[in-house]
């Protein structure tokens, strides 16, 4: 297959359904409404489980692929945040997530919402810049001012 590079999900997703690709790769929020009117047909998740909006639908791992890619949302601020700021909006969206209607709401979308403390989620980022940086620095890829 040749990679057709887009600058989002919804140009590609739009090429899939006019036939103009074969294949394409888009977060599950982005194709749950298409996927359940049998507009497409969904091959595999790329989490380390199974979606559980799309529980009928294997992970890549499961069908003998090394492939785990699960996409990050997160909440940024300024590197030298007040630590009261950075407890309160942390304390804020850890309730959000769990609340009822946050959960429903993001489901309706197909997300899952998971929450990390701040540090939990500096480790899952420096974690996750460990990971692809071999496969950055192997691509070529050079930022551009």
């Amino acid at each position: 297959m040749t990679p057709v590079h887009y600058r989002g999900g919804a140009p590609a997703l739009q090429d899939l359904l006019g036939g103009h690709v074969p294949a394409s790769v888009n977060p599950v929020s982005e194709v749950l409404e298409v996927a359940k009117a049998g507009a497409i047909r969904i091959l595999a998740v790329t989490g380390a489980k199974r979606s559980p909006f799309l529980p009928d639908v294997p992970t890549f791992k499961e069908q003998g692929y090394n492939v785990v890619v699960e996409t990050l949302t997160g909440v940024w601020l300024p590197a030298h945040a007040p630590d009261d700021i950075v407890s309160a909006l942390s304390t804020a969206m850890r309730e959000a997530s769990q609340s009822k209607a946050m959960v429903e709401a993001l489901a309706k979308f197909g997300i899952e919402p998971a929450f990390q403390t701040p540090a939990e989620f500096s480790e899952t980022i420096k974690s996750e810049i460990a990971r692809w940086a071999p496969v950055v620095k192997a691509s070529g890829f050079v930022a551009v001012d």
